[in-house]
């Protein structure tokens, strides 16, 4: 008789699957309420067009790159310092670019009065700088300093009023920085554009690349600024002042006839008059 076969063990029972547990029925959310930003577009398209906005991009490309032309004697970025600059001076020929040919327009090609401009000034400075390329920070630094306040004025005078925000605290406290520090960071700016002519003669000792051109330039551009602008003047009798005290504290012969001699030549050079005789009126 054949083996009998040994019993096949019982399958084992099968795990019953898990099941996740159903998920709560969320309620549903109530549509989020429209916003409603006021915007004007006539306005906001007007002021697209005008000579006033380019100005005020050129600005703002100024005000930057003075800042982070800035920046870079804290260590921040200062492999590219010269980018910083030129950024500095494109901006300033498109701001005063586009306010000499507003200018031109106006004044039908008559180039009389558009030289006494200050735009034009900026404009021969600007682009001159750009060319030469000296890479003096003081030579950029009265740009970054106008350029704030031209920003500020045309935010809250031109660009909050398409929003109609030009009442708001951020308003009020642009009005306020422009109102109380325009006058005093024009006379500082003033000062600067002096003390940027005493580095580029520096310059000129130093034997640097172009500094002579640049230099006999930039005496025009002062020249210029001195005949239309009385800030410009004050800064002159100030840097005057300051250097008859500096003259005075080392007491020397030799540096005081040096001292005499530029100052009757600045004197003589007066006499001789670009585009405005200011002493034949009244500012």
């Amino acid at each position: 008789m054949g083996k009998k076969e040994a019993a096949k063990p019982a399958p084992a029972a099968k795990a019953p699957r898990f099941k996740w547990p159903a998920m709560p029925t969320m309620p549903a959310m109530p549509p989020m309420p429209a916003v409603n930003i006021p915007f004007k577009k006539d306005l906001f398209l007007s002021t697209l067009q005008s000579f006033q906005f380019v100005s005020f991009l050129g600005n703002f490309l100024t005000t930057l790159g003075v800042l982070l032309y800035t920046l870079t004697y804290f260590k921040l970025s200062s492999e590219n310092y010269e980018v910083f600059h030129d950024i500095s001076l494109v901006g300033v020929v498109i701001s005063s670019g586009a306010f000499t040919v507003q200018n031109v327009i106006k004044h039908r090609l008559s180039l009389g009065p558009v030289i006494k401009d200050d735009s034009f000034h900026y404009l021969f400075i600007g682009l001159s700088l750009l060319i030469l390329h000296p890479c003096v920070f003081f030579t950029v630094l009265p740009f970054g300093l106008y350029s704030v306040f031209i920003v500020l004025s045309f935010l809250t005078g031109s660009l909050f009023p398409i929003f109609e925000i030009e009442n708001c605290f951020v308003a009020h406290l642009f009005n306020s920085i422009t109102s109380g520090l325009r006058g005093p960071a024009v006379g500082f700016a003033s000062g600067t554009e002096l003390t940027a002519m005493v580095m580029l003669v520096l310059r000129v000792i130093t034997f640097r690349s172009n500094s002579l051109l640049i230099v006999l330039i930039y005496a025009v551009f002062l020249k210029l600024r001195y005949e239309t602008s009385q800030a410009s003047r004050d800064a002159v009798k100030r840097f005057v002042n300051f250097g008859d005290k500096v003259i005075a504290i080392f007491d020397s012969h030799q540096m005081n006839n040096i001292w005499k001699d530029v100052k009757s030549g600045s004197k003589a050079l007066d006499k001789y008059r670009l585009v405005n005789d200011y002493d034949a009126k009244v500012e």
